[in-house]
């Protein structure tokens, strides 16, 4: 989703000089993550198209051509990750730590160009519901708090991290 995000909020919009995310896979769950440095007044629309690139990867299909694209880059980029000792006895290590079959590294690539549109779409249905997200933004909240909250709840927290009460919304915590 990175390209997508990439595109969407640099070269469509300009409010970013880059937007990235990524997927740490854990033995029981793991994580995904977005982010993008977008210009305080960009906040809350750099914000809605992330969430809507997020649902069109739920309703709609990768088309082939960036679907592609984005196998070759991560058969391509594996070889290179493959280049020190270092590098590869971290791997065996999360082999052996998540318990995967001992051919996980010889079987990545063909498993990769593998993987199709309907399995990209099942997994953002799977993993990338709205109500499940949570989102933390960092920013001046007396310019950017009014406009999120037409999104979701938000909650403010000073920089030691501890809620600024008379500035939150009741709600679950969204920023």
């Amino acid at each position: 989703i990175t390209g997508r995000l990439e595109h969407n909020l640099r070269e469509t919009h300009n409010w970013a000089y880059g937007a990235r995310s990524e997927i740490e896979a854990l033995k029981k769950g793991g994580a995904f993550s977005a982010s993008a440095d977008v210009q305080t007044d960009a906040t809350t629309p750099a914000l809605q198209e992330m969430l809507k690139e997020f649902q069109t990867l739920r309703d709609k299909p990768v088309p082939a051509e960036e679907l592609e694209g984005v196998k070759r880059f991560m058969a391509g980029s594996f070889v290179l990750r493959q280049q020190t000792v270092q590098t590869i006895a971290a791997q065996v290590g999360g082999i052996e730590l998540h318990g995967l079959s001992k051919d996980t590294l010889a079987k990545y690539r063909e498993k990769v160009m593998a993987v199709t549109a309907a399995d990209v779409q099942a997994a953002a249905r799977a993993h990338l519901r709205a109500g499940d997200l949570q989102v933390v933004i960092a920013g001046d909240a007396t310019k950017i708090k009014g406009e999120l909250g037409k999104i979701a709840p938000v909650k403010v927290y000073g920089t030691d991290g501890s809620p600024k009460p008379e500035a939150g919304n009741p709600g679950e915590p969204r920023s």
